[in-house]
């Protein structure tokens, strides 16, 4: 296939299947090749959910979720609508596909409901459990 631009340059694709570059400037031509490989993203879903969970004040807890997806995605946290940022109270660990988010000495205030969503190019998937603490009285 010939192509005209406006400009009188000239494009002819002759393999749609490889990238390839010809140019002509006087008596000298330069070639450029370069293949292009396409992956098909894939939207995020989870293959393990999160699951509501109960512990004692001062024990740690850990939500985890096992997620695919193309290109991998970003792991996102949240307790009652609020990102969640990683400090010495919360942790996030990643492990291959098993994302989790550990929380160290529970407390009552980290009762609540937990979400984690996992984005990519192709979509956002989003799962939650809540976490009850039990004070002991």
């Amino acid at each position: 296939m010939l192509i005209l631009f406006p400009s009188n340059t000239y494009l002819l694709l002759i393999n749609i299947n490889c990238a390839s570059c010809s140019c002509l400037h006087g008596t000298e031509e330069l070639i450029c090749t370069a293949n292009l490989l396409v992956i098909p993203s894939k939207k995020p879903h989870f293959t393990q959910k999160l699951e509501d969970m109960d512990v004692c004040v001062g024990e740690t807890s850990r939500f985890a979720v096992v997620v695919d997806g193309k290109p991998d995605p970003v792991i996102l946290w949240y307790k009652d609508n609020i990102l969640l940022a990683e400090s010495s109270h919360f942790t996030f660990v990643y492990d291959d596909r098993e994302c989790s988010l550990v929380i160290l000495n529970a407390q009552s205030e980290d009762e609540g409901v937990y979400t984690c969503t996992a984005k990519n190019l192709a979509g956002s998937v989003s799962c939650k459990a809540e976490l009850t603490v039990h004070t002991g009285e």
